[in-house]
């Protein structure tokens, strides 16, 4: 059977990123420069048409990206089989994830509040089943190779390029995914540590005491490295 990769998680957590280095070390599998969900008729459609390829032995994958596919975890592995999904769930420190912009919604500011970082952390902690891997924003962006060493061995996927070489990618990628990775540029650690700068700690003390389980959910994924 093909394999489908599925993409998900909170938002602003990595996700594009994630789905461009697949797409880029996978380079015959199928994908979509754009965010679709699994669930999508176009999806379906494509994975049916790898049927035979599969059937002949070949590594037929097909990856998707939608951060609200976290909370239709079950309708897709209902449509496609549990034993054909992988699915990526991408968490993010809070900090960094609520100091994040996109491109291509500058009029927005800052791509989220507590509420919604907290809707798709909690779909992330109620996981269960054995068809997931839930690899961090930030050991993603430090350590790529070791998150794909992960990522092979779990998904029993085997892959062709390095994930850090992932900028080396064409123009086929969309412009929502430029504008959610701000360019295609190589890897760097500058966002990680946004939230020790002080123009960005009153935004911080506002949310963490609006919604103080964000803390619940740093300590749970990051433990001693946090605060």
């Amino acid at each position: 059977m093909p394999r489908l990769v599925v993409v998900t998680g909170i938002w602003r957590s990595g996700t594009t990123l994630m789905s461009c280095m697949l797409r880029w070390a996978l380079p015959e599998c199928m994908w979509w420069n754009h965010e679709i969900s699994a669930l999508d008729q176009e999806v379906a459609s494509t994975f049916a048409t790898m049927l035979p390829e599969a059937r002949r032995g070949g590594q037929s994958i097909v990856i998707t990206k939608d951060p609200r596919d976290i909370h239709k975890i079950d309708e897709i592995r209902s449509m496609y089989g549990a034993d054909n999904v992988v699915f990526i769930a991408m968490i993010r420190d809070p900090r960094g994830a609520l100091l994040s912009k996109h491109d291509a919604c500058p009029e927005r500011g800052y791509f989220m509040d507590g509420a919604r970082y907290l809707e798709a952390a909690e779909a992330v902690e109620q996981l269960k089943g054995g068809n997931f891997v839930i690899p961090s924003y930030e050991r993603l962006i430090c350590e790529p190779a070791e998150v794909q060493r992960n990522i092979s061995v779990f998904g029993q996927i085997l892959f062709q390029r390095r994930f850090e070489d992932f900028h080396e990618m064409s123009d086929e990628i969309g412009e929502g995914y430029l504008g959610a990775m701000h360019g295609l540029r190589s890897l760097s650690t500058e966002t990680i540590s946004r939230h020790v700068q002080e123009k960005n700690r009153a935004r911080l003390a506002d949310q963490f005491r609006r919604y103080p389980k964000l803390a619940h959910y740093a300590k749970l994924w990051y433990g001693d490295t946090w605060p």
